[in-house]
């Protein structure tokens, strides 16, 4: 009988071990589960602040570029005004010259 005494606090001895076990399993696993959810839900609001800060980053991306065209066609407007100061300056010097040998010509003909 010592020995079945012996056996069944051994095995009692056993089945405590593995129920501290089981239940060490368990809180783990619902400690776990928390932190999952927990993590699930970071995850959640990091990609809901990337898609805003995406849509931000499109709108930011669309105005530049919208202001970036228009300076583009500002500076061929200055361009052309460029192109039509030349030709007036060039006009100019043509009528200095014209007015010069006109003056010339009116010297020769006065002496």
């Amino acid at each position: 009988m010592a020995i079945y005494s012996k056996l069944t606090e051994e095995l009692s001895s056993t089945i405590t071990q593995v129920d501290a076990g089981v239940s060490e399993l368990t809180a783990n696993s619902a400690k776990s589960s928390e932190e999952s959810i927990q993590i699930r839900a970071r995850a959640i609001a990091a990609k809901e602040q990337g898609s805003k800060s995406k849509a931000l980053t499109d709108k930011l991306y669309e105005e530049k570029e919208a202001n970036i065209k228009r300076a583009i066609e500002d500076g061929q407007v200055v361009n052309e005004i460029s192109v039509i100061a030349k030709s007036i300056a060039d006009i100019a010097e043509q009528t200095n010259l014209l007015a010069i040998n006109a003056a010339i010509e009116a010297a020769r003909a006065g002496e």
